[in-house]
């Protein structure tokens, strides 16, 4: 039996879980071979890796696949994210097939100009894309670059701005 966990990295906004579960539940639908498609968290939000780890093992679920909701290869995806699914694994027995991260590929830019495209009141507004920022610079370079991007797929300037971090422009700063 195989399962499937999408990561998130937790939020203390009260939408944030019933947003992914519902996500989890369109996973669910369209991938019918799985055992389970469920969210795990890597902290402020429940369940926790292990948890839903030990909650497989109960159920006799063996493996699951581990898809991180994360769109750079900064700290969660490349330290914490590792560190949990071991002792994870270590607690429980169930075997964890981490994947990549859902990233900021060709596929996200699809999607990111689709959804601005069918929301914007004027597709020819500027665009401030505000990532939560990261301590490590290539992650922020990766967001940078990513704006670069739909700046030339969108007919109003994209600029990338972090709510923390030391990627600047401060989100603050920039809509000034």
């Amino acid at each position: 039996m195989t399962a499937l966990i999408l990561v998130a990295h937790g939020s203390r906004h009260p939408g944030a879980k019933p947003c992914l579960d519902a996500l989890a539940d369109a996973v669910a639908r369209r991938l019918p071979a799985a055992d389970d498609v469920r969210v795990a968290w890597l902290e402020l939000t429940d369940p926790s890796l292990g948890d839903l780890c030990a909650e497989f093992a109960a159920r006799g679920i063996r493996d699951a696949v581990v898809v991180p909701l994360l769109f750079t290869e900064a700290y969660h995806r490349t330290v914490d994210l590792p560190g949990q699914a071991a002792a994870a694994e270590a607690a429980t027995g169930v075997r964890l097939d981490v994947r990549d991260g859902i990233g900021l590929g060709e596929g996200m830019k699809k999607a990111v100009v689709r959804s601005f495209l069918a929301a914007a009141a004027d597709p020819r507004d500027d665009v401030l894309l505000v990532a939560v920022g990261s301590a490590d610079d290539a992650a922020n370079d990766a967001v940078h670059r990513f704006a670069a991007c739909l700046d030339g797929m969108l007919p109003g300037q994209v600029r990338a701005a972090f709510s923390v971090g030391t990627g600047c422009p401060a989100a603050a700063v920039a809509l000034r």
